[in-house]
């Protein structure tokens, strides 16, 4: 174990192409929290999401522990998702920035507290009433939230190719990656098929919200290009100043 954490150590710093900051933070968090709870488990119990404690201890650090543990046991997948987080959430950072890519984290994990919060026990009830409920809950919501980051990078970049490791597929489209992904957990890893379906509508608001800021973002950048291509803009008119000046 202890070679297997100062692997994801090294990888994290030898990222192909270098990770940014937030990311790479991110990332080293993560593999903290795996070589916290090995040796001390009990710690589980005082990070994982417990809305009681939440709401009746003031506990309020759960809402964003949760989003820095897997909680669950060390394996391939855990390397899986630091893989992919750092390629599409690396990708991300390097396309919004900083700012916005927190803003991007903030708005996935508050709606996934959200429906966290108040589902009695199944996936979006008031949405599908006959919908089939997941048969576990996770107390912590970090797998939750990078699955949502990369559908809202899938779906700005969505003809762009990609390729899902460690299957040994032909590079395909961006917006065939999600659905994959989910097939890769199901047969590899057995995980439930369900578990995909909060993060993918999460990402929807997510995906408009970076579409607006970057309707609002290009404005000043075409003003800018537009003022270096003609400092003087088109209605300035040098000869009739110097004229009007002379008379």
């Amino acid at each position: 174990v202890h070679a297997k954490i100062a692997r994801m150590f090294s990888a994290i710093r030898r990222m192909e192409g270098g990770t940014p900051i937030i990311t790479k933070v991110w990332m080293a968090l993560i593999v903290s929290s795996v070589a916290l709870f090995h040796f001390y488990p009990e710690y589980k119990r005082d990070l994982c999401m417990n809305w009681s404690r939440v709401l009746k201890k003031g506990e309020s650090y759960r809402c964003l522990t949760t989003f820095l543990c897997f909680g669950g046991k060390f394996g391939m997948h855990t390397l899986l998702d630091l893989m992919i987080l750092s390629q599409s959430g690396g990708r991300l950072e390097r396309d919004s920035g900083g700012w916005r890519y927190l803003m991007t984290m903030a708005i996935c994990g508050g709606i996934l507290l959200c429906i966290d919060r108040w589902r009695p026990g199944g996936y979006l009830p008031w949405i599908a009433p006959n919908f089939p409920p997941s048969p576990s809950r996770s107390p912590f919501l970090l797998h939750s939230l990078i699955v949502s980051l990369i559908c809202s990078e899938c779906w700005r970049r969505p003809w762009e190719m990609t390729t899902l490791a460690p299957l040994p597929l032909p590079p395909f489209r961006a917006f065939l990656l999600p659905p994959l992904l989910m097939v890769q957990s199901v047969i590899l890893f057995g995980s439930d098929w369900r578990q995909f379906i909060v993060p993918a509508l999460v990402s929807v608001p997510t995906f408009l919200f970076a579409v607006l800021m970057d309707g609002i973002g290009e404005r000043p950048r075409r003003r800018a290009v537009d003022l270096r291509a003609d400092p003087a803009g088109p209605e300035y008119d040098t000869g009739t100043f110097e004229d009007s000046y002379s008379a």
